[in-house]
């Protein structure tokens, strides 16, 4: 309103004039005049006014007694049937999505974000089962291996029942033959993906590998994340099909793993997994794996000689992963 003002009175030309070419319309310009004449603000909220005073200790006090996830909150539509009198649907979905966004801080709060600088450096892999009972005819095992740094789904491979250890080893040393192997694989305590046919393969392709610890799922919480993510998929995939034998399953499985891995991230720079592990592959040759190996072999027995009472040889393994990568630049924890 006032560039308005200034406008016309610098060109000396009519406010109808002016606002025209400055694109706001006159009936604008003339309610927000008379808004300012009667000490009012120039912009209201749209939609009816309430007729009631707004307890917002109140409103706070049942919001904070809610269910909330990380994009919805159960009892919503309750809430703003109690309080529809005093508070806009619009402010009460604000007041939701405030508490919605503090407590995801306040579980984030304590925990470290790790971010990688390029694909082909850790490797994780892990089992899953999916039982969706109107499309399949029988609970379905999904063996999953994963380019951590990319966000990279490899080709998983599926099994009526639990993927048993040889078939494991196999599919990880026709991934490595086609892939390139990473330096390192991250895997929990399974029985199937701790064989010795597992370690003979890992020893083969020169890969080191260390374990999450007993009872922690979070250690490797980008593995669980992408399981439920390729499980939601694989839903998708699987619902115009009608029927499904597990046996015949696995096509389904590998499409939903394609889909997800050209899908863009955030944490990938807007980059699609695809195209990131392809342009930012990190690969080392046999020699450059023998050095990392004897670093972490020295550092792993300096942690037991130091912390011994403390640790054990798998956790040490992993801080001297850890330290490794840190070192190297090929990751960075951001402490919260």
């Amino acid at each position: 309103m006032m560039m308005v003002e200034d406008v016309a009175v610098r060109c000396g030309m009519s406010i109808r004039r002016t606002a025209g070419i400055m694109g706001v319309p006159r009936s604008s310009y003339t309610r927000w005049k008379n808004r300012a004449a009667g000490n009012v603000p120039l912009v209201a909220s749209p939609g009816p006014r309430k007729m009631q005073c707004c307890d917002i200790a109140a409103i706070t006090m049942d919001i904070a007694s809610l269910s909330h996830g990380k994009r919805r909150t159960l009892g919503t539509t309750a809430l703003q049937r109690k309080y529809r009198e005093c508070i806009s649907r619009r402010d009460l979905q604000e007041l939701l999505r405030s508490e919605r966004m503090r407590r995801v801080a306040e579980r984030r709060e304590g925990y470290d974000e790790v971010r990688w600088s390029g694909s082909g450096i850790v490797w994780a892999m892990d089992d899953t089962v999916c039982s969706y009972t109107s499309v399949l005819d029988g609970e379905l095992w999904v063996h999953h291996v994963r380019d951590i740094g990319a966000a990279y789904s490899l080709q998983p491979i599926s099994s009526r029942e639990p993927v048993r250890g040889v078939e494991v080893s196999a599919n990880l040393d026709a991934l490595c033959s086609r892939q390139g192997a990473p330096l390192f694989l991250k895997r929990d305590n399974g029985g199937n993906l701790n064989t010795p046919d597992v370690d003979e393969v890992l020893a083969s392709h020169c890969i080191i590998p260390f374990n999450s610890p007993v009872r922690t799922p979070n250690y490797n919480g980008a593995m669980e994340r992408s399981q439920r993510t390729l499980k939601e998929e694989l839903e998708r995939q699987l619902a115009p099909a009608g029927t499904v034998q597990t046996v015949a399953a696995e096509p389904y499985v590998r499409a939903a793993a394609y889909e997800i891995n050209h899908i863009a991230r955030s944490s990938l720079n807007g980059s699609c997994p695809c195209h990131y592990r392809s342009t930012h592959l990190h690969t080392f040759t046999k020699n450059e794996r023998k050095a990392v190996y004897d670093w972490i072999t020295d550092a792993r027995i300096s942690i037991l000689e130091n912390e011994g009472h403390y640790v054990n040889v798998q956790t040490a393994q992993r801080w001297a992963v850890t330290a490794w990568l840190v070192k190297n630049k090929l990751m960075s924890i951001n402490r919260h």
